[in-house]
């Protein structure tokens, strides 16, 4: 009986020995579960903390920012303005330092504690903008009007005057009026009236010179030399003709040059071969 007892003891414990040893290994390793999400979730905390601070400096004031946003607009409409004027044509070193302040104060972070800076940049650029926008106007219309002058002039040495002065008072009149928009301030308009004009008096110097070429062609017998040419040509000026009359100086400048370049043609053809016969 005592050997029995003692076996089914040995039989319990031995049973029992693994259970107890699994345990122990179970909770110890719950241990270090415990111990490394407690870490982890302080790191946590820490990195949600620094975060909250880098917000809260970055964070920008509502009103400052929109005082931000109109010099922004305000620089880059001074911008915008001086640029479709020319104005780094005019004064490329001056341009160049604004643009700078512009292209700085563009490149820096946005932050609540340089967002006055920022806005202070931006002011002084499109002050600077402005100030050689002002001083590029003069020069500008000048150079309209030069160009004006010139093609101008050159028309009125074909004698066009003398034949169709309606034209040309037309053409005087836009010319004038743009002049007028440059002195009361109207800028854009100016320009456009301006470009209008120039290309009006290049439209009438074109027509004037195929009334020459013509003309010689007629005098010298010319045509049957190149008969073709000749109909294109007129057939081209007519087109231009009615362009012109429609308002489209853009289309009726285009024809008046294709029948400048055939009317060339048949004047070419035509001393070539009288050239030829007199040889």
């Amino acid at each position: 009986m005592k050997k029995s007892e003692y076996n089914f003891d040995n039989l319990v414990s031995f049973v029992r020995q693994p259970t107890i040893l699994f345990h122990k290994r179970f909770f110890f390793f719950l241990l270090i579960i415990n111990c490394f999400v407690s870490v982890h979730a302080e790191r946590s905390d820490a990195h949600a903390s620094d975060a909250n601070e880098n917000d809260e400096a970055n964070r920008v004031d509502p009103v400052s920012a929109v005082k931000l946003e109109a010099s922004v607009s305000m620089a880059d409409a001074a911008r915008k303005r001086a640029v479709d004027f020319e104005s780094p044509d005019y004064f490329p070193s001056e341009w160049d330092a604004a643009d700078s302040m512009y292209v700085t104060a563009a490149n820096i972070p946005k932050t609540i504690g340089n967002i006055q800076q920022l806005a202070e940049m931006f002011d002084n650029a499109a002050n600077s903008y402005d100030d050689i926008f002002r001083k590029t106007i003069p020069l500008y219309a000048q150079a309209r009007e030069d160009e004006i002058m010139t093609v101008r002039e050159k028309l009125i040495n074909t004698g066009f005057k003398k034949y169709f002065p309606d034209y040309l008072r037309t053409a005087d009149n836009k010319a004038l009026f743009a002049l007028s928009q440059f002195e009361t301030g109207d800028f854009y308009d100016a320009r456009d009236t301006a470009a209008d004009a120039l290309n009006e008096y290049e439209i009438l110097y074109t027509g004037a010179k195929i009334l020459q070429i013509r003309r010689e062609i007629i005098e010298h017998d010319f045509v049957k030399y190149d008969a073709g040419n000749f109909e294109k040509a007129d057939d081209a000026a007519q087109t231009a003709n009615d362009e012109f009359k429609a308002g489209n100086n853009k289309a009726a400048l285009i024809n008046a040059e294709d029948a400048l370049r055939c009317y060339d043609n048949v004047l070419a053809n035509g001393l070539r071969a009288v050239g030829e016969t007199r040889n």
